[in-house]
């Protein structure tokens, strides 16, 4: 049984809660220091869980993108085109991606400036391994 394919709206909803509560988590209580401070983990590291949730979205909700959209999630506009919900999942790993990459450079500004070593080392670590796995494994494929 493949979890992910048979059970998207569970997995989309799961992922959403995992989301808000390590944002939660990490930013409980608001303050304007303390996001300043953690917001860099909440790009970098929680917001993973949030991209997940953001690519499964028109699966899990079939009915609805296919009625807003006028075609399948899965139609292609010419032959040789990709699928729609191939599309979908690039543009919005490529803006999560660039969020992992604001969340580690806003983690080093904090690490230099001595703010959050923990929470900002781990955005670091976070955007730097997630940068040379897609500019090194995926420009092989």
């Amino acid at each position: 049984m493949n979890f992910e394919h048979e059970h998207v709206l569970a997995l989309c909803v799961i992922s959403l809660l995992v989301w808000i509560v390590v944002s939660a988590a990490a930013l409980w209580p608001f303050s304007r220091q303390r996001l300043r401070d953690r917001l860099p983990f909440v790009l970098s590291i929680a917001n993973l869980a949030l991209e997940l949730a953001a690519m499964d979205l028109p699966k899990a909700f079939r009915g609805i993108f296919e009625s807003l959209l006028g075609h399948s999630i899965y139609g292609k506009r010419f032959e040789t085109d990709w699928q729609w919900i191939n599309r979908w999942e690039i543009y919005v790993g490529s803006v999560f991606f660039w969020g992992i990459v604001l969340g580690g450079i806003w983690g080093l500004i904090n690490l230099i400036r001595g703010r959050a070593r923990i929470t900002s080392g781990l955005a670091v670590a976070v955007a730097v391994l997630i940068g040379v796995y897609r500019n090194f494994f995926l420009s092989a494929l």
